[in-house]
């Protein structure tokens, strides 16, 4: 069983967009690493052991997430990870953003929860099959509303589950030390 990779995402071409503050080679230093997250599944999902997540190194042993996770629960874009030798990270400080798993049956069902998702000024990810949608809610926009449009669009074909919420959560007593 392969490794989920951010490398592997983006080798998947056009079939993977990322939106709606789109990621350029000045907003993300040259020091991108890819972190690795193992994944703890049922049966067989999460479909990896394991999960790389993008992450821009700040220290020899610190990163920041800056890629948004597919599987993995509990991190976010902007939480700040310790690194070990292996590549394996963990969340040392909680950047606030909150991550959101949709999945659906089709891409087309998708096409009109990206929509409003942008609207409200959340970032969005698809390109994975089954039809996933990956969601970074930045503190600025309201949890609250993100998760009112996705429970509209729930259905027996759309579902979706908060990977990590940590709006109001930020630690920010750490960032001051």
């Amino acid at each position: 069983m392969s490794v989920l990779s951010s490398q592997a995402i983006r080798s998947a071409e056009a079939s993977v967009s990322i939106a709606s503050h789109p990621q350029t080679d000045d907003s993300i230093s040259a020091a991108v690493v890819d972190v690795m997250f193992p994944l703890v599944g049922d049966d067989e999902w999460p479909p990896y052991p394991a999960e790389m997540v993008e992450a821009k190194l700040i220290a020899h042993d610190l990163a920041e997430i800056v890629g948004v996770p597919w599987f993995v629960t509990n991190i976010s874009r902007g939480d700040v990870i310790s690194v070990d030798h292996d590549g394996i990270g963990f969340v040392v400080v909680r950047g606030g953003h909150s991550t959101l798993h949709v999945m659906a049956t089709t891409d087309a069902e998708l096409v009109p929860i990206i929509e409003q998702l942008r609207a409200l000024g959340a970032n969005t990810a698809t390109g994975l099959e089954p039809p996933m949608l990956t969601v970074d809610v930045p503190e600025t926009v309201s949890l609250d509303e993100v998760i009112d449009v996705l429970s509209a669009a729930e259905s027996m074909t759309c579902a979706f589950t908060v990977a990590s919420a940590q709006h109001r959560t930020r630690n920010r007593s750490a960032l001051a030390s």
